[in-house]
């Protein structure tokens, strides 16, 4: 059996391999959207509950494009095949995830806890986490 994908060469290689991440990650897609409702739902004033509803939906909307979009991409061997399975979710994943901490204040306290800890602030700094 592993005789029969050794004769493959990328190009024909490119839609399984590709197929094969997007399957091992799809299933992190929904604690990932989760994150970004959450996000968006923790809001002082209830006032503009409507446009968050329609940040929700669009983050959703994009979310599925984007996906489609790289393993479109991965399946015609335009990128490599981990890329186009995890780009997705791992782009978007950070993105809610600094969404999230904006939001909680983890940021704020990072950047008051690296004054006290020089060495951490190098590496936050490189990361573009903590102004100098």
């Amino acid at each position: 059996m592993a005789g029969d994908t050794a004769q493959l060469n990328d190009r024909l290689r490119a839609p399984y391999a590709t197929e094969n991440w997007h399957r091992w990650m799809y299933p992190l897609a929904c604690p990932l959207l989760c994150l970004f409702g959450i996000a968006f739902g923790m809001t002082d004033a209830r006032r503009n509950v409507a446009a968050t509803v329609f940040s929700s939906v669009f983050v959703l909307f994009a979310f599925l494009v984007f996906t489609r979009l790289s393993v479109a991409l991965g399946q015609g061997n335009r990128i490599p095949p981990f890329l186009a399975g995890t780009l997705p979710i791992f782009g978007f994943g950070l993105a809610g995830l600094y969404l999230f901490a904006e939001k909680v204040g983890w940021l704020w306290e990072l950047q008051g806890w690296s004054k006290e800890h020089p060495r951490a602030a190098v590496w936050l700094r490189r990361l573009g986490l903590v102004q100098g």
